[in-house]
């Protein structure tokens, strides 16, 4: 029997009665005594060694590594990205509007993309939670300092996750090298308005579409020998994506 057993069986005939019949039960002066100096402490006891076990030297210790190791990796990340260091070198206007409002010291992604750090992109592109639209337009808003086929891994990776880019239709099959959506685009627009944006889905276009793309480009207007903001042909950009048939015919548009 346990300790509330023994302070149990003090309970007259009378009492036991009604406790067993779940009704008000008088409990005299002496019994309540009892349990008070016999049950309480022992539940004070219990209570005391439970949290004893809860803060174990093993636990302290873990908890604490746990907390160096993270502020190691943020001050690591500070050291190697300066805030000041992040530029991103603007081209374009944005076609996500909560871009203006992104904070790229933030996302390790954005650095990545602010330093022209290739390999480093191309490694937490594959980080589902760091990919966001706001990511693919500042990617955009990069695009002269850093590769296009960055700028489309991100730009996969943001349909994947989130289903679409967010971005015009036109620079989106572009960018994905989608040409039979590039052409219907395209026969939609009498007028092509030169804007930032349409220039890039031309570049892009150059690297990534077939040379029908290109051609009907060329045939809304868009000159063979127009040049980026760093000064970079369309001639060079096919060459540089490998894409042989639109700098021949770039080539062929430019002489006449």
């Amino acid at each position: 029997m346990d300790e509330l057993d023994i302070l149990l069986a003090d309970f007259d005939e009378s009492q036991m009665s009604g406790l067993l019949e779940n009704v008000e039960v008088e409990i005299d002066e002496d019994l309540s005594s009892k349990i008070k100096a016999q049950v309480i402490p022992t539940l004070f006891e219990e209570e005391k060694e439970k949290k004893i076990r809860l803060f174990t030297p093993r636990r302290i210790f873990m908890a604490a590594a746990s907390l160096v190791a993270v502020i190691s990796a943020a001050v690591a990340l500070v050291m190697y990205y300066e805030p000041s260091e992040v530029a991103p070198v603007t081209t374009q206007a944005p076609t996500v509007s909560a871009t203006a409002n992104a904070d790229p010291t933030l996302n390790p992604l954005m650095l990545a993309i602010s330093k022209g750090d290739e390999s480093l992109i191309d490694m937490l592109v594959s980080n589902t939670v760091l990919v966001t639209k706001d990511v693919l337009q500042f990617a955009l808003d990069c695009a002269d300092a850093i590769s296009y086929e960055s700028i489309q891994k991100i730009a996969s990776a943001t349909v994947e996750t989130l289903g679409s880019t967010g971005l015009d239709a036109l620079l989106e099959s572009t960018l994905l090298g989608d040409s039979k959506r590039a052409l219907e685009e395209l026969e939609k627009r009498e007028n092509m308005l030169m804007t930032p944006l349409e220039k890039l889905s031309f570049f892009f276009s150059v690297a990534f579409c077939d040379s029908e793309v290109v051609r009907e480009f060329l045939n809304k207007g868009y000159s063979a020998d127009i040049t980026r903001e760093d000064g970079k042909t369309v001639y060079e950009i096919a060459e540089e994506y490998g894409n042989g048939e639109n700098a021949v015919l770039i080539s062929e548009f430019a002489e006449k």
